[in-house]
């Protein structure tokens, strides 16, 4: 394991990975290419992804404060 591979998930800037904070084993917080706040996680060998309902003009920061629970920040 370790090794890159590849996402199919349009991404604009710098997305935020948290691990373990959710009931999928990686969760990635990202602005879309019409600055969408979105989330998506691995779920298998397949992606899920969620609109969070938010524009957003900066990259998302994430932080894990135990299991379930994180706080994702971004400038709307």
């Amino acid at each position: 394991s370790g090794a890159w591979s590849r996402i199919p998930i349009a991404i604009t800037g710098t997305p935020a990975v948290v691990e373990g904070a959710s009931s999928y084993p990686v969760d990635i917080f990202y602005r879309d290419p019409t600055n969408r706040l979105k989330r998506s996680s691995l779920s298998g060998s397949s992606w899920v992804t969620q609109d969070l309902g938010r524009a957003v003009i900066s990259d998302p920061v994430t932080v894990s404060w135990g299991a379930g629970r994180f706080d994702v920040v971004a400038i709307g």
